[in-house]
This record gives structure tokens, C-alpha cells and sequence, in this order.
């Protein structure tokens, strides 16, 4: 009898050897059968799908330890593979989850495109695909993989097909769960793997299984996955498919285009570059996208912008295939490169240790789809009892368009209770123009979007939610803050911060849609890469026609004159003669042209003077060859007038030592002017301005601050006592809340006017915008320093456009 039962178990063990071993040899009979008929299976791993019905559910049982499923799908193709369309061929499919008792936990559905992409190897010339069947009449597309979160108590999931192009034959789908493992099995469960999945889970490494160390041997088990398979009778409840996934390096692909790294340009889109502060050469390297199709030269435009409107210049270099780099110096600021054909740019700049890439990294923004079926909400979170200010940026393909006609078109908006009810209606204006630095991420990168179109709202607590439909597709985003939140400012490191850099405060914080995960799901989202934009200058401020206004504030106030430097190269303006200020040379006679603002006929110049000796001066100042003027200087500083002059050209002579140096005004003969500047005593308690705004638009002040003290850094805050805003919508914001971090300039002292000996720094400018979401009246701004910082303020602001001239006349009594 126990004979009898050896051999038994002998015999099965001789047939089930057999078994496996006649279907090795069959699948290594087909494999090298269909290798004869296509050619596509060398270097692949089979792997086992399972085909989705449109009518009936696939279910798998999952083991109820994972938070995540991996949901990898491919459909299938006849041969011979038509040509895809732009978009992809295009499937849709819906799932449930469900707990132990069969009870639905979740549902819904997911989307995805689907392409074939073709290889070349270098050691093949024949064109291959990635993944493959035994039989040859049909083709797989490339593999798309869903991420699916659990809920709670899920024990069961389930799959079909929703939907698909009439191309399409057939899905079929790979699921995964995460493998678990406890800290003390990791190594364990390494030992017990063969060579070969050893070699498969560690192929994204840079070292063979072999070097890896222990703690790169754990983090490769603790993201493994594991198949799950479904549950029922095969051809019953579930179709059992063999695909063949590709192993290695797959070659070059044919029929999609890799971009070099590096910013990407073409006639369409611009190329900006922040450039670090400081004064550097900076190297711009150009690669063109198709050699092939790439003329011999090509113009390339690069625009730098410094901070102000008088720092820009623009430089054209010749790219040709011996010629593929630009150098020059810089100052810091921001360069944008303008150029025809498909190129790609990388940027470096010029250290001690050798060149430094500064080539930004690309900002990625996400987006979604809308129109008039499928409307986006967004839901609106309240701090409190306050209102919450809500931007809405909207955006829409503009292919062919040309930038100046733009596109003229309309989005809707409803702003919901709690209740769902509407409680207001609206029509958003979209003058769609197309953007010259945002593009699709991962699309045809010349594909071309809108400049965004920004809507902001100051939305009250009983507003819950804002929904947005569109009759043509347009993309949307949005964002909120805190009504509160003060707007903390930088200065000048905003001024040149990178996009990446993350040790500033945001204006707005990005706000994602309700039902994310399903928009993501359904391909409504996409990734928008954005660039820093330019500055845009006003013609007229460049021009020098512009009004100059200076304000002073409330109640007591002290202040002094401050002599500055003029830093900007703009064309001096007759009205700014009065404050400007030209350097002379003591012991030497000047010819000068004296200019009258106004076109007055008369004019009475200044003199001033800064002594830097410690002794008592005698000057004698001569005037169109007479002695004018004697006197003996006892302190630091001073000025005294000249006598009442024709306008015209006069000679000035000043004898005194070369420790005193002197400046005159109403004359622009010179290279470095100084301008007399007023500005407020800024002490502890702060102080208050009245402001008249008188316009709609957006009016910009702007604020100098010249410390007093031995400080690096100086804090300002700034408050706007804004008149109630309505709900909007609005095309800017004015943050009525804000801080100034300013850095305190040491490159250079100005003397204050008026003192014995005391000093200021050269001054540090920062703005105030208030946009067209304040209407026009009388704004109270309160500007409080921090504890601690001492100074003087100017506060003024520049309005574009001619200046009102006034007309002086003579009435004899």
C-alpha cells in the first residue's frame, strides 16, 4: 500500500513536469512563430491582462491592506495601424467599489488617450512598439496607468468599459497592490527573489543589484506592486489576454518629439530668464529643435529689463549651426529671447568657480476644461465672519490668432449658498489674446493658449460655492486668500526672484475645483507650463511726459531736503529743473545753459554747497565776469541764491578749496546730477496720508525710504483705509494690507539738508498699487515703521500722460 501511494505521487510529479514543460515549449513555439511573422516579441516579458466587457462587470478581490490600486490599461488595434488622431484615441471606463456585503462605497468612471508609439534601436532597423500580442492581426496601444485611492472597508473592485473610439477593439487592464511588508521582512523578502526580478524592480537605478546598498535594497521592496487577479471562472466571468511588454532600451522613438532640456521657443512662444542680482556675464546657449528643417542663420532677439523703465536694452545675435552661443554683461533683472524657429535655450552665468547654469526650472500650473455641459465650482472656505477675496483665471485656445485682434468671448458665473440656491448671476468679458509664454505641458508645443483673464470677487460668508460654465471650452483655474493675510514684500529679492525660490509670501494661493479626482479623471485637467512676464513700460513715462505729484501727511509733521542721486537715464524733464541739481568745478569758469521750466523768462538760481573740511572757508563767487558774492563758510552745508537771471547761457566762476563741492540748478550741463528731494520725518508713531483717488483705473504710488540709521533692513507697514468693495468682479485686486521688507542700500550717503552732519543711505523704493477695485474718493494710508527703524519718507506717485502747464501773467495795478 505504501508503495502503491509512491508511485502515485511519483507519477503526478513526472505529469505535472511534463505539463509545464510541453507549455514552455508551446509558448517558445509561438513566440518564435509570430517573431518570424512580426518581429516584435524579442526582449519581451509576458504579462497577463484581463479584457473588460461593456456590459458586465469585472470584479477582483482585493487583500484590504492597501490604501492605493494601480490600474495600468491598454486597448488594442487591427493591423495595419491607422494613423492616430492629434488627440489620441480616446476610452472611458467605470468602476465601483464595494465593501464585504456587495454595498457601493464609490463609483465613477475615469478617461484616458491612447497612442502607439514606434521605436527604432540602432542595432534594428526595423520599427518596433513597446507592447505586443502572439496573434499578429491585432496591436496593443501604449499603457496608461490610473492611481485609485481606497476608502475605508473596501473589499471588492469592479470594472468595464463606459466607452470607446470605434478604432478601438477592445480594453484590457493590469491591476496592483502595493506589497506589504514589515520593517523586519524587507531584507528578507529580497533574499527570496530571484535574479531576474531582482534586476526588473531595480532597473531605475544606477547600480546593478549587486552594489545596492541595504537601505536602497528596502525602499526598492516597500514600493513594490503585486498583481491581483480577478475573481470567477475564466471565459465565464473574466477573459484571460497575454500581453508582451518590451524590456530595456527601446531606441529612439519616431513619432515623438523629445525636447533637449531647456526652455523651449519658437515664433510663438518667448523665453524669459531671471537674472540674479549683480552685475555678471551671462551665456545663452541655443539648440535647434530639428537640425533637418533649421535655416543656415537665424535672428535671435534678447531684451534685458533692470529694475526701472530706463534699464532695458536689446541685442540681436546670429544663431548658424558654428555659431550656437551668446555672451554678454549684465545687471540683474530679467532677460526675455524672441526668435523664429523651434529652439531651445539654456542660460548660464559667470562665477569665479566657473559657469553657473541659471536656466530656470519649468513652473507647472494645473488647469481645467469647462463649457456649456460641463460647468467647474469651486467651493469657498470662510475665515470667520469675514469676506473672502476669490481670483478666477480664465484661458482658451487661440491657434492661428493673431495678438493683436485677439478673440472676443463670453463665461458665465453663479455664486451659490449653502443650499446650492443662486444667489447671483453674472456674464464674465473675455478678450482672449494670444500668450506669448505659457504653453500646454506635454502636448504639441506649438500649440498655442490665451493670456490667462483674470476675475477677482470679494466673496461674503453666506457664499458657499462659485460655479463657471462656458459656451466654447475654455480652461479655468483659481485662487483665494485670506481677507486678512497681509501681502509681505521683498525688497529688491521679489524683484529678481526666481520662480522656483521658495522663501517668499505668495499673493494668492492656488484653490483646486470640487471633485478633483473626477475632472482628473475625465481629462479635464492638464499641466500648464508659465513664465515671468516682462514689465510693460508706458510710453509716455519713457517719453518723460508725465505729471510728478508729491503728498504730505496729516496733522504735525517735520521733514528735510535730501540731496540724491539722479539714477535714471530718462530725458530730464523742463518741470524737474527746479529739483535737479548739476555738479561744478571750484576754481574754474563754467558756461552755462540756464533753462526756465514753464518757458519763464526770469529765473533765480541756487547754489549749494557741502563742505568736507574742518576749517572756515572763504568763497568769492563771479558771475558773467563780476564778483557777485563773498563770504566766509563756517558750517558743513548751506545754499544761497544767485540774482534774478535771463534765461540763456551765463559764466560762473567759484574760487574756494577742493574740499567744498558745489551744485546748481536750472541746467542739465552734466553727467551726474543730484536731485534735492523732500521727504518726512518717519519716527516711531507713523503717519497718515490722504489720498484722492480720481480715477477708475489702477494709480500707482510709490515710496522712497532713506534710513537714518545703522540698520540693514527696515520694515514698513503699509494700511489702505479702503472704502467697502461690492462683490465684483473686479480685473485687479489692491492688497490694502501690506509689508515692506526693504533692504537699506550702503553703497552710498546723502547728506541731509539743514544738518549739522547727518546722513541718510541712497533710499529704498517700494509701490502701492490700488487698482480698479477701489473706486474713486479719499483713501487714508497709514504708514508705521517698525520699532527701531528711523528715517525719512517721500511718498509721490507718476501719472502717465502730459502735465498740466500753468500760465503765469502780469496784471498792472
Amino acid at each position: 500500500m505504501r508503495l502503491l501511494g509512491r508511485l502515485l505521487l511519483l507519477g503526478l510529479m513526472v505529469g505535472i513536469a511534463y505539463f509545464f514543460g510541453w507549455v514552455t515549449w508551446k509558448t517558445e513555439a509561438n513566440i518564435r512563430y509570430t517573431e518570424q511573422l512580426s518581429g516584435n516579441l524579442a526582449e519581451t516579458r509576458p504579462s497577463i491582462a484581463y479584457r473588460l466587457d461593456g456590459e458586465r462587470w469585472t470584479e477582483f478581490t482585493l487583500t484590504g491592506h492597501a490604501q492605493m490600486l494601480r490600474i495600468v490599461t491598454n486597448a488594442s488595434i487591427n493591423q495595419p495601424v491607422p494613423e492616430a488622431p492629434e488627440e489620441g484615441w480616446l476610452y472611458a471606463l467605470q468602476y465601483r467599489l464595494l465593501d464585504g456585503s456587495g454595498q457601493e462605497l464609490e463609483s465613477g468612471e475615469f478617461f484616458h488617450r491612447t497612442r502607439i508609439r514606434f521605436f527604432r534601436s540602432p542595432s534594428n532597423p526595423e520599427m518596433i512598439h513597446q507592447n505586443a500580442f502572439l496573434k499578429v492581426d491585432q496591436v496593443p496601444t501604449d499603457s496608461r496607468v490610473h492611481l485609485m485611492p481606497l476608502v475605508p472597508s473596501v473589499a471588492r473592485l469592479q470594472l468595464k468599459v463606459r466607452s470607446m473610439d470605434p478604432l478601438l477593439q477592445e480594453v484590457m487592464v493590469r491591476n496592483y497592490e502595493p506589497e506589504q511588508y514589515s520593517e523586519h521582512r524587507l531584507d528578507a523578502a529580497w533574499n527570496r527573489l530571484t535574479r531576474s526580478q531582482r534586476e526588473r524592480i531595480a532597473r531605475g537605478s544606477v547600480f546593478s543589484p549587486d552594489l545596492l546598498v541595504q537601505q536602497e535594497r528596502r525602499n526598492l521592496m516597500r514600493n513594490r506592486w503585486n498583481p491581483l487577479g480577478p475573481s470567477g471562472v475564466q471565459e465565464r466571468d473574466f477573459q484571460v489576454r497575454k500581453l508582451f511588454v518590451r524590456q530595456g532600451d527601446l531606441g529612439e522613438p519616431l513619432d515623438e518629439q523629445i525636447l533637449p532640456a531647456g526652455l523651449y521657443m519658437d515664433g510663438w512662444h518667448r523665453a524669459t530668464v531671471p537674472v540674479p542680482e549683480g552685475r555678471a556675464r551671462i551665456r545663452l546657449d541655443f539648440t535647434p529643435v530639428n537640425r533637418e528643417q533649421m535655416p543656415q542663420q537665424e535672428s535671435i532677439s534678447i531684451r534685458w529689463y533692470g529694475p526701472g523703465v530706463d534699464k532695458r536694452s536689446t541685442s540681436t545675435f546670429v544663431w548658424t549651426p558654428d555659431h550656437e552661443s551668446f555672451s554678454q554683461v549684465y545687471d540683474g533683472g530679467l532677460l526675455e529671447i524672441i526668435c523664429s524657429e523651434p529652439q531651445v535655450l539654456r542660460a548660464y552665468r559667470e562665477q569665479e568657480e566657473g559657469w553657473q547654469e541659471i536656466t530656470p526650472d519649468s513652473s507647472y500650473l494645473r488647469i481645467y476644461a469647462l463649457d456649456s455641459e460641463r460647468s467647474i465650482r469651486f467651493s469657498v472656505a470662510h475665515s470667520g465672519s469675514s469676506a473672502t477675496p476669490f481670483r478666477l483665471d480664465l484661458r482658451a485656445m487661440v491657434n492661428g490668432v493673431e495678438a493683436v485682434d485677439g478673440i472676443e468671448h463670453k463665461a458665465q458665473y453663479l455664486l451659490l449658498g449653502d443650499d446650492g440656491k443662486v444667489l447671483r448671476q453674472g456674464r464674465l468679458d473675455l478678450q482672449l489674446i494670444p500668450s506669448l509664454y505659457d504653453r500646454l505641458a506635454g502636448e504639441d508645443p506649438s500649440e498655442q493658449l490665451s493670456e490667462p483673464i483674470s476675475f477677482h470677487f470679494k466673496l461674503p460668508t453666506k457664499v458657499a460655492a462659485i460655479e463657471v460654465n462656458s459656451q466654447l471650452p475654455v480652461w479655468a483655474n483659481a485662487y483665494t486668500r485670506p481677507m486678512e493675510l497681509v501681502r509681505k514684500v521683498r525688497v529688491p529679492e521679489d524683484y529678481y526672484r526666481n520662480p522656483q525660490e521658495t522663501g517668499y509670501q505668495p499673493a494668492w494661493f492656488v484653490l483646486e475645483p470640487e471633485a478633483v479626482q473626477q475632472l482628473v479623471n475625465g481629462l479635464r485637467a492638464t499641466a500648464l507650463i508659465v513664465q515671468r512676464r516682462p514689465p510693460t513700460d508706458d510710453p509716455d513715462v519713457i517719453a518723460g511726459r508725465y505729471d510728478w505729484q508729491e503728498f504730505r501727511p496729516e496733522g504735525h509733521w517735520r521733514g528735510r531736503h535730501l540731496l540724491i542721486p539722479r539714477t535714471t537715464q530718462l530725458a530730464i524733464r523742463d518741470e524737474a529743473l527746479v529739483t535737479l541739481y548739476q555738479p561744478l568745478r571750484s576754481g574754474v569758469e563754467e558756461r552755462l545753459k540756464l533753462r526756465s521750466p514753464y518757458g519763464q523768462v526770469v529765473l533765480q538760481p541756487t547754489l549749494i554747497y557741502l563742505n568736507a573740511g574742518r576749517r572756515r572757508e572763504k568763497v568769492s563767487v563771479y558771475l558773467d565776469g563780476q564778483l557777485f558774492h563773498q563770504v566766509t563758510l563756517a558750517g558743513k552745508q548751506g545754499q544761497f541764491r544767485l540774482p534774478s537771471l535771463d534765461a540763456g547761457v551765463h559764466r560762473l566762476r567759484i574760487q574756494s578749496t577742493s574740499d567744498i563741492d558745489w551744485y546748481i540748478n536750472y541746467t542739465d550741463d552734466g553727467e551726474h546730477p543730484l536731485l534735492r528731494r523732500f521727504a518726512n520725518q518717519l519716527e516711531a508713531g507713523g503717519m497718515d496720508f490722504l489720498y484722492h483717488k480720481k480715477t477708475t483705473s489702477k494709480e500707482v504710488l510709490t515710496g522712497q525710504f532713506f534710513s537714518t540709521g545703522l540698520v540693514a533692513r527696515a520694515g514698513i507697514s503699509v494700511k489702505v483705509e479702503a472704502l467697502e468693495r461690492p462683490i465684483g468682479p473686479y480685473r485687479e485686486w489692491s492688497f490694502t494690507e501690506r509689508f515692506y521688507d526693504l533692504r537699506i542700500p550702503d553703497e552710498q550717503k546723502v547728506p541731509v539738508l539743514g544738518t549739522k552732519s547727518l546722513q541718510a543711505d541712497g533710499g529704498a523704493r517700494f509701490f502701492l498699487p490700488l487698482g480698479e477695485d477701489l473706486a474713486p474718493g479719499r483713501y487714508r494710508i497709514r504708514i508705521q515703521p517698525e520699532q527701531g527703524i528711523s528715517g525719512y519718507l517721500s511718498l509721490y506717485r507718476l501719472q502717465p500722460g502730459d502735465a498740466p502747464q500753468p500760465h503765469f501773467f502780469v496784471e498792472r495795478i
